[in-house]
Order: structure tokens, then C-alpha cells, then sequence
């Protein structure tokens, strides 16, 4: 298993424990505001481009877009470690799952209790 940068890592958890970034649902970036992942593309130094008059921001790294969709980052430098599997999760973290087991579902989380799953599991 690919293991994060974690100076990256690092990084990440710091800017997710700020305040800086005001937290979004189901896209990287919108406007203003954040997903978990959308923070930490902006942490890693990526630009952000506007393809439609929608405010969603697609991240781009050295000339390269990196989320075909706005919603999930492509699993290569610098995110080597962040698989798809741990990104579903994180998003399900930060958006909230009604579906989960047919019964309450889970509930978005906050950016620090985000950062705390992520210190213990990555």
C-alpha cells in the first residue's frame, strides 16, 4: 500500500484544523467553500479553474487537471496513497450518508473531526 507524503500530511491536517477553509458538500470546491479533499488539493499548491458557470472548482497541478469530475482527485502525485476507496470515505465523511444501513445514515462531520480520522487512519 502506497503510504501519503507526510509532510503533506501534515499539511493537510493543519489547514483542516484552522478555520481558513470554509467547509462545502459534494464537490472539491465551490465558490468559496471546501470539501476535505478540495482542501487538501489546495494545500498541495493546486490552481483552481471554473469550467462552467457553476463556481466548481477543478484542481490543477502544473498544468494538469486532476478531478475529471469536481468531486474526487485523481489517485497520482502528489496524492499517491489516497485511493478511491479512502477518498468515497472521506467524502462520506465530510457530506454525510443517508443511505448508510437504511437507518439515520451518517452525518456530515466537521472539518476537525475529519482531520482526527485522518491522523488515526492514514
Amino acid at each position: 500500500m502506497t503510504k501519503m507524503d507526510p509532510k503533506l500530511k501534515r499539511k493537510w491536517l493543519a489547514a483542516l484544523r484552522s478555520g481558513k477553509y470554509l467547509q462545502g458538500r459534494n464537490r472539491l470546491r465551490r465558490g468559496n467553500r471546501f470539501c476535505c479533499l478540495g482542501v487538501l488539493a489546495d494545500v498541495a499548491g493546486c490552481d483552481w479553474i471554473t469550467p462552467d458557470c457553476r463556481y466548481m472548482g477543478i484542481p490543477v497541478l502544473q498544468g494538469k487537471e486532476l478531478s475529471a469530475s469536481g468531486t474526487y482527485l485523481d489517485n497520482r502525485r502528489p496524492f499517491k496513497g489516497i485511493t478511491q476507496t479512502i477518498q468515497k470515505r472521506l467524502s462520506i465523511l465530510n457530506d454525510g450518508d443517508l443511505y448508510q444501513d437504511e437507518g439515520d445514515g451518517i452525518k456530515p462531520q466537521s472539518f476537525k473531526q475529519i482531520a482526527e480520522w485522518i491522523r488515526v487512519n492514514l
